[in-house]
């Protein structure tokens, strides 16, 4: 996805049973700063949804965006 404020951000997830993988990332360094500062947050929400979960949030792989 692509916001105007944040710049691209790309948003995978797993999801099996009620555990919850989700893993966030953008090539700006800003964005991260963002994502990082509402990780806790949005974990905490999805928490309360009854799912076991875990973020993570990093810069993009340039290995994995080479096939791409």
């Amino acid at each position: 996805m692509s916001t105007e404020a944040l710049g691209e951000i790309r948003v995978q997830l797993w999801l099996r049973e009620d555990r919850l993988n989700l893993q966030l990332t953008a090539p700006r360094e800003e964005t991260l700063v963002c994502l990082r500062a509402g990780e806790s947050m949005l974990r905490d929400r999805l928490e309360a949804l009854g799912l076991r979960v875990l973020v993570k949030v990093a810069k993009p792989d340039p290995e994995q965006n080479a096939d791409e």
